[in-house]
């Protein structure tokens, strides 16, 4: 019985360690984020502010990068951004050293993250950055490192104490960087008066989906427009303007050979319908030709129309 009672209370002490373990670490990380939220009130406040305005300005996407723990706050962040209204997408450094920087235009905005500035998979996105003038926003916590200095705005996070005992393993300070994600995130759809309505819209599924309150209707996607992108916008003009192009082409064509009308809406069935389509929009003209003259001569009436005929299988 002895023994039993002394087990328990080695147990006991053992559960007190662990509960004293997860309340230094919990002080620790909350000690960072009052360091975060002090720096945002004081110098951080104007970097913060201009890259909100450079993020809402960009016709582009947000492409949010980072290496290791760094990498996986980022694609959190992206995350949130692209759940919250600011199209964004996550492009991993190494990834993007072989063939995915071709993911990133000039109408982008990066957000790169990085504790020490240092890491040496982002030299690559930051060159990219500069020789064809991307916007970088650079989230770190050494003002002196490569990355700060190739920025165009710098998110300097304050000097935080790891929660690790060893001082080695991210913790604090990859909380900081989640934090300010969402910072920067939250900002963005408030400023750009994202609503209930329009995260329904985006997150139609899982529990948030099936939520009705807050005025969420079902049908909203029916009776609003869809949230439209600057490049998704220049693709549908390019997409009418080749339809436009098809029809023009098709209508010169079929006037040169003296055949019948072309219809409006063919150019825009040949680009979606591939040479099946095509084969028959330029019998058309001459099925209608073939009519023209059945109909001045009524002898050819029923060899014109007899089974399996090309105008059989127009009409």
């Amino acid at each position: 019985m002895a023994g039993v009672k002394g087990r328990k209370a080695a147990d006991l002490g053992i559960s007190s360690e662990l509960v004293r373990s997860a309340l230094r670490t919990l002080e620790t990380e909350a000690a960072g984020l009052a360091a975060l939220s002090a720096a945002i009130n004081n110098s951080l406040g104007e970097p913060f502010v201009a890259a909100v305005e450079k993020i809402r300005a960009a016709s582009g996407r947000v492409i949010v990068t980072g290496m290791g723990k760094s990498g996986h706050i980022g694609r959190k962040i992206a995350a949130t951004f692209a759940s919250t209204g600011t199209p964004a997408y996550f492009v991993h450094p190494g990834e993007a050293s072989h063939g995915d920087l071709g993911m990133i235009t000039r109408d982008d905005v990066i957000v790169a993250l990085s504790w020490s500035g240092e890491t040496g998979e982002l030299r690559d996105l930051i060159e990219y950055a500069k020789r064809f003038h991307v916007a970088l926003v650079a989230v770190t916590a050494n003002a002196k490192s490569t990355l700060a200095e190739a920025a165009d705005v710098l998110l300097l996070l304050p000097q935080a104490t790891e929660a690790c005992p060893l001082g080695l393993a991210p913790t604090t300070s990859t909380l900081i960087q989640l934090a300010l994600g969402d910072a920067l995130a939250v900002a963005l759809f408030e400023s750009h008066g994202f609503t209930a309505l329009d995260f329904k819209a985006l997150h139609p599924g899982g529990k948030l989906g099936a939520r009705r309150g807050g005025g969420v209707d079902r049908n909203h996607h029916r009776r609003r427009p869809a949230p439209t992108h600057g490049r998704q916008s220049a693709l549908a003009l390019g997409r009418r303007r080749d339809v436009q192009e098809a029809e023009d082409r098709a209508a010169r064509s079929a006037r040169g050979r003296g055949a019948g009308l072309y219809e409006r809406g063919q150019g825009q069935r040949l680009v979606r319908g591939g040479r099946s389509e095509a084969r028959r929009a330029r019998a058309r003209p001459r099925v209608a030709a073939h009519r023209r003259r059945l109909a001045h001569d009524p002898r050819k009436v029923g060899a014109g129309f007899r089974k399996g005929s090309c105008a059989a299988k127009m009409s």
